[in-house]
């Protein structure tokens, strides 16, 4: 069990978004190193090279990317060049892009997750689902942060995850329709990360910031039950695109490693690995 490398994203770029649909691996938005410019641009891997898809509406960066079990992909929130956030919201149908009503409550850094029909995005502060027809705010965290990931179970629930609060978090916090629990932490606090969910329940995180200034290879699965840790990226990596297929083949591509990457890597992972020693690369 290994990461494996892809051949590059066609654009360096952090701060983008990714996701999974039929078949397909997307690397939406993002920027080249000023934040007061961001892509529209959505590049697209099919398992043997990578094709330049409809770019979106509007240049976006520090958004979230997921999928929902159509196949339709989203690209949510975060940032329109500069600072701040903003709060539109698009649906690709594999042929076109479509705008949604604006999520009611946006961050500038956000992540997103779909389960059960439900669309669902965060950046810590605050959990917005989209059910296909309209958002609702369902409201704050116990535990509010920024920059924190989001994935789902195949029974509905929504965990937020890490993030920053004075430093990287390890905390986990689940949202079952109608209130939170706490979940064992992740073995490494960390922030600007991704989280993914495969169709057997499993999440998957990745690299972020592992310290208050470091970017980090390692990554974590937790099986609903407990967390393992799995071999490390090839590349640490932070603000980056990440995504996963129903079996569980995790991608992730592009983000920032001290500079603007274009790298790309691959692994699946049935079963955990858990090193003598762990620790964490500071770049």
């Amino acid at each position: 069990m290994s990461w494996t490398q892809l051949p590059d994203v066609p654009v360096a770029r952090s701060t983008c978004c990714g996701a999974y649909a039929d078949g397909k691996f997307y690397v939406m938005a993002g920027h080249d190193g000023y934040f007061n410019s961001s892509y529209s641009r959505v590049d697209v891997w099919d398992g043997s090279s990578w094709s330049q898809a409809p770019s979106l509406p509007k240049s976006m960066l520090n958004s979230g990317g997921t999928a929902d079990s159509d196949g339709n992909v989203y690209c949510l929130g975060g940032r329109n060049g500069g600072f701040g956030s903003h709060s539109v919201a698009y649906k690709y149908d594999g042929s076109s892009w479509s705008s949604l009503p604006n999520i009611p409550s946006s961050e500038d850094r956000e992540d997103a997750t779909a389960t059960n029909g439900n669309v669902y995005v965060t950046g810590g502060s605050t959990l917005c689902r989209w059910d296909g027809s309209s958002w609702t705010d369902l409201g704050s965290p116990p535990n509010s942060r920024q920059r924190a990931a989001v994935a789902s179970d195949n029974s509905g629930n929504v965990y937020i995850l890490g993030g920053y609060s004075g430093s990287p978090s390890p905390s986990v916090e689940m949202w079952d329709g109608s209130s939170w629990s706490t979940e064992p932490s992740m073995n490494i606090g960390r922030q600007s990360f991704t989280a993914v969910s495969d169709d057997d329940g499993n999440i998957y995180v990745m690299g972020g910031n592992t310290t208050n200034a470091g970017t980090g290879p390692s990554a974590e699965k937790y099986d609903g039950n407990q967390w393992s840790i799995l071999p490390d990226m090839n590349v640490g990596r932070r603000q980056y695109a990440g995504a996963v297929s129903a079996s569980g083949q995790i991608f992730v591509g592009g983000g920032y490693t001290g500079s603007h990457t274009a790298a790309a890597e691959t692994g699946s992972f049935s079963s955990p690995v858990a090193p003598s020693n762990l620790s964490v690369t500071v770049i």
